[in-house]
Formats: structure tokens, sequence, C-alpha cells
């Protein structure tokens, strides 16, 4: 057993940590424990069969499923500050109906606000931030998978297309993100 499962006769305790540096955890109780959870707590079992072999890891595996999201026409500052406070770095943007349209990364931000205040300073850039749109500076272009894809194609997709995140969608609704920190804190075992 990892070092944050630990079994309480049927049932089975597992504390995750939202934030090592608020030393808050959630304490999640399953019932009966199906079988295999073992290799949930184990990073190194992870993904493996009782017989060793790969088992297919699934995108719903490892995705944030509480996402912050932006609409069309909020101003660049609300982005801005919610991704320094939340310690994020990619935030998809939705429209009226609440389907998918795009997706602010920190990089888009650097460039929306440097490309026109360049050498005008800090207050410069925070007026510019406050002035522009999301729909400005946002990706248009949004890769998305069903969180029932295999792990291995959001990798590959990310890799090609050389992007830090897909959108997880279902049926054109928000579900989830896949980031490359989702994958770093999957290999990095319970903290």
């Amino acid at each position: 057993m990892g070092p944050n499962c630990r079994s309480q006769g049927s049932a089975l305790a597992l504390s995750v940590a939202i934030r090592p540096s608020r030393r808050r955890a959630i304490a999640l109780q399953i019932a009966q424990p199906r079988p295999g959870w073992h290799r949930m707590c184990n990073p190194r079992m992870m993904g493996r069969t009782e017989r060793g072999t790969k088992a297919v890891v699934y995108v719903r595996d490892i995705m944030t499923k509480e996402v912050a999201t932006l609409e069309l026409n909020d101003k660049l500052k609300i982005a801005d500050d919610v991704m320094k406070l939340g310690r994020i770095r990619h935030m998809p943007v939705l429209d009226e109906k609440q389907e998918i349209v795009g997706v602010v990364s920190q990089r888009d931000l650097f460039r929306g606000a440097l490309a026109r205040c360049i050498g005008y300073g800090e207050y410069a850039q925070q007026k510019l931030l406050n002035q522009l749109l999301v729909k400005d500076v946002m990706s248009k272009n949004v890769a998305t998978l069903s969180p029932y894809a295999p792990l291995q194609q959001a990798a590959r997709l990310m890799l090609e297309r050389k992007i830090g995140c897909v959108v997880i969608a279902e049926e054109g609704r928000l579900v989830g993100i896949l980031t490359e920190s989702d994958f770093v804190k999957m290999y990095a075992g319970p903290l």
C-alpha cells in the first residue's frame, strides 16, 4: 500500500493532498474496495493488471475535474488574477451556451499584454489587461478529447501539437482538463 492509503475493515480511506503548501487533505471513503485499488495508491503499479501486463489508463483517471473557466467577454485582468491566485496556466473559454470556444494560457496573456505595452511598466500592463477581452487573445484551435480516451492518445496529441493542455469534453460540454501537471502528479504519486 502507498503512504496515503489504509484499509479500515471493508472500507478504504484514501487521503489526497489538494495543495502541499496548504496542508489540507480530502478523505474519501470507499465502501467496498474495487479489485486492484492498491494499484491506484502505488504509482509504480498504476495501469498494470494482476499479471503485470499493461492495462489501459484513461484520461478520466487523472484529469482535473474542477476547472476554472472564462467567458468570451471577460477582461484579461480577471484571467490574470485567477491564474495567479489559483496557480494555474490554462483556462477554457465558454460561450453563452456553455460550449467550449477557446483556451487562454499564461503565454496568451503575456503575448497580449506585452505586444502593446513594451517599455511602459507594470501600471501600463495592468491597465491594458483591464481593457483587453479574453476573446482577443484566446487560442481558438482547442484540442479536445473524451474522458474515455486512452491516456496515451492524450499524450501523443499534446506532443504532436506542442500544447500544454487538452480540454476534456463530453457531448460538447466541459467535464475536465488534462495538463502537463496532471501527468507529473500521476508519476510523482501521493504527496
